[in-house]
């Protein structure tokens, strides 16, 4: 029980920093962009996208960053872009996608692990206002008065 309570804090820090990561990603994209290259593979995270192509010439492996005072549209939807022979193939995610996917979970996982009132079952959460048995009547825990 303890290690699924261990693992179940790790997870939920996890996803608070990681929705707090890609927050701060949108946010810094809209003004910049990060690029690299490395062989006929490269990539940007730019206008809260983060984009994966491949083109036909060979690069070595660089990075390049850039702050531009205007910014550009937000990609609001998944977007592929096929290459043809003098051109590079592009698959954009937006990024926030995987923070939904990500924060959903995480706001769920937190909520979860609320304290319960004094006057509720701690085991099955229960209401027990008004009960004098001293047995939770919904999972049958002794009640600590």
């Amino acid at each position: 029980m303890k290690h699924r309570i261990r693992k179940r804090r790790l997870l939920k820090w996890v996803g608070l920093l990681t929705c707090a990561l890609l927050s701060l990603a949108i946010i810094l994209t809209r003004w910049g962009n990060i690029a690299w290259t490395s062989g006929n593979h490269w990539g940007f995270f730019q206008w809260g996208a983060v984009a994966f192509g491949y083109h036909n010439r060979v690069d070595d492996f660089r990075w390049d960053i850039e702050w531009n005072i205007s910014s550009g549209p937000l990609f609001l939807w998944f977007e592929y872009q096929p290459g043809t022979p003098t051109t590079a193939s592009c698959f954009i995610i937006p990024l926030w996608l995987p923070l939904a996917m990500i924060g959903f979970p995480t706001i769920l996982a937190w909520r979860r692990e609320r304290p319960l009132p004094p006057d509720h079952c701690q085991k099955c959460g229960y209401d027990l206002t008004g009960n004098v048995s001293g047995v939770c009547p919904e999972c049958g825990e002794d009640i600590e008065r």
